[in-house]
């Protein structure tokens, strides 16, 4: 088999595209120029002393594909080096990945401070499940840093948000709420689903530990589920070796290799996005019949001015108000071009309603202070002309 002691690692890997297309992958003896799939759940041991010592930790290698395996190996490393942190672990889904980091990292008694404009399957494992193991959680405005701090008690050990937030697009100033969190020794945890890692570096701002749904804009095509936390080597090395082993959440390796595919073109689609979505909401902004458009780097938003101190651009996902729920489901029932799907950061335009999908769940009061109103209507803006777009946006409104 042919072997060359030619292909090591690159070092000169600054740039987002370079790092999102090579780095973590290092050729074989195979010397195969696009990372291989090794679809296989377990892995030989060279002697019973060998095997003894992979189960103990004491050298690396391979032991199961429920901890570890090739193919997610370089994902890991990938999705790591993007996020500027040590390590990563890839999971079976996004909310894998929150259960697990928050599962290992607390116990009963334990306290979480979190933003109320979250993700309605984050909302529902913070006031549903994790009560079940003893674990409480206080929820604050995000854009409001006062709140976050007199939420703060004894027992807190995570303070939790996303920013930008699905699907009202609120932003939490990641600067301050990680000066506050320091401050009071307490581990941050932000979901970077929004912004992909090609728009916002959380970690750069002061975040310990960036999870994300590897579903959405890494694959960027709705082909795979998965999801991936990235931080210190120290508490990710944990989460794989205790949390991940007894929980079984693994990512298939056929996956992780859909992620690398994706991460491969994940700057340049996130610029597309961006500036397809800047254009609907400027022309949504316009138009008699929305009541308001959420979108940060509209330049009339609220937080226009956080959005750019943060991130590069504003991503692909956007949410209106129109005037009430007829209204808005007729819109969607009106749509031509765009897909009704449950899921965003798809190459195809989805529309969808929170109020009676995502976050169909939660409480009249927990949903209206979450900004969830009947008439919200989510939009994820895909890669298509925008001008096809706003074309049916405009009949379906009309």
């Amino acid at each position: 088999m042919q072997t060359s002691q030619k292909y090591t690692e690159a070092k000169l890997q600054n740039g987002f595209a370079t790092k999102a297309i090579r780095s973590g992958y290092i050729p074989g003896p195979e010397l195969s120029h696009s990372e291989p799939i090794f679809l296989t759940s377990a892995y030989h041991y060279e002697n019973a002393d060998y095997a003894a010592e992979l189960y103990r930790g004491e050298i690396p290698g391979n032991v199961y594909t429920r901890i570890q395996n090739p193919t997610t190996d370089i994902f890991e490393k990938r999705i790591a080096s993007l996020e500027g942190a040590e390590a990563g672990l890839a999971t079976s889904s996004g909310m894998s990945a929150i259960s697990l980091t928050l599962l290992h990292l607390l116990s009963a008694g334990d306290h979480i401070v979190a933003a109320q404009e979250v993700y309605g399957g984050s909302n529902q494992l913070l006031r549903v499940s994790l009560p079940k193991f003893g674990i409480t959680t206080t929820f604050v405005k995000g854009e409001n840093l006062s709140e976050w701090e007199a939420a703060i008690t004894p027992a807190t050990k995570i303070i939790f948000f996303e920013t930008p937030t699905n699907p009202t697009l609120t932003l939490v100033d990641i600067r301050k709420v990680c000066e506050i969190a320091k401050a009071k020794g307490i581990l941050t945890i932000v979901d970077n689903t929004i912004a992909a890692a090609a728009l916002q570096n959380p970690i750069a701002l002061g975040v310990d530990i960036v999870i994300h749904s590897a579903t959405k804009y890494i694959d960027g095509q709705g082909r795979a589920i998965g999801g991936v936390i990235c931080g210190k080597s120290e508490i990710i090395n944990q989460i794989r070796a205790i949390s991940l082993r007894n929980f079984g959440s693994c990512l298939s390796p056929f996956d992780a290799w859909i992620f690398l595919k994706g991460l491969e073109t994940l700057e340049l689609r996130m610029e597309k996005h961006s500036a397809n979505a800047l254009a609907i909401a400027e022309f949504l902004s316009t138009y008699p019949r929305v009541k308001k458009v959420n979108y940060p780097f509209l330049s009339s938003h609220p937080q226009y001015e956080l959005a750019k101190s943060q991130q590069k651009a504003g991503s692909g996902l956007l949410s209106f108000e129109v005037e009430n729920l007829a209204t808005g489901r007729n819109l969607i029932d009106s749509v031509k071009l765009i897909s009704l799907v449950g899921n965003l950061g798809d190459t195809k335009t989805i529309i969808g309603h929170p109020a009676s999908t995502s976050h169909q769940q939660l409480s009249v009061a927990d949903a209206a202070a979450s900004g969830i109103t009947p008439g919200l209507i989510r939009l994820s803006v895909g890669l298509e002309s925008v001008e096809d777009l706003i074309a049916d946006l405009t009949q379906a409104l009309g």
